[in-house]
């Protein structure tokens, strides 16, 4: 959440978080660096449970660990 072109201070992330923070360092986190964080945790957690789901569905035995 500190990286990038617009650098955050790692000392600040947290009482940002809590609501003490500049207005430059709230905007930077809660409107640019949150929400894309947010879509990429989403996106990885759907592209997870298709994978599952494919799996269950076609029996693929490549993918079943020998036992």
């Amino acid at each position: 959440m500190g990286i990038g072109s617009a650098s955050v201070s790692y000392s600040h992330i947290i009482p940002t978080i809590l609501g003490h923070g500049s207005f430059k360092d709230e905007f930077v986190l809660f409107d640019i660096r949150l929400p894309r964080m947010l879509i990429a945790l989403l996106s990885g957690m759907a592209l997870a449970l298709s994978g599952s789901i494919l799996q269950a569905v076609t029996w693929n035995d490549l993918a079943i660990p020998a036992s």
